[in-house]
């Protein structure tokens, strides 16, 4: 049955989906190591319904959920994919957007 909801909302999303791309978008993280920020960059692809009309909600969900990260995690890919699952479940939960997002290799 959660297959189902979840075609159904993928279908969904990707029939009225509009894209929005941030490039080399910058945030200060700490590092575990030393405990300093240190300025990482990211290039996200977004997909969602009305998603330029919200674009402050998306980049306001990113600037949070990035800011708990570690530096050390951003570079992995488990923790690519969980920062891309607790995004997915932020801007659900606290903006009311449901976005897919896409980290683009540049």
């Amino acid at each position: 049955m959660r297959y189902i909801v979840f075609i159904f909302l993928s279908l969904h999303v990707s029939v009225f989906a509009e894209t929005l791309a941030l490039e080399n978008f910058k945030a200060n993280v700490f590092s575990k190591s030393d405990k300093k920020p240190v300025e990482v960059s990211v290039s996200l692809i977004f997909e969602g319904s009305d998603i330029k009309k919200n674009e402050h909600k998306a980049i306001d969900a990113l600037n949070i959920v990035i800011g708990s990260y570690y530096a050390e995690d951003l570079v992995m890919s488990k923790g690519k994919e969980l920062l891309k699952a607790t995004l997915i479940s932020y801007a659900k939960k606290r903006m009311r957007l449901l976005l897919m997002p896409f980290i683009s290799k540049s």
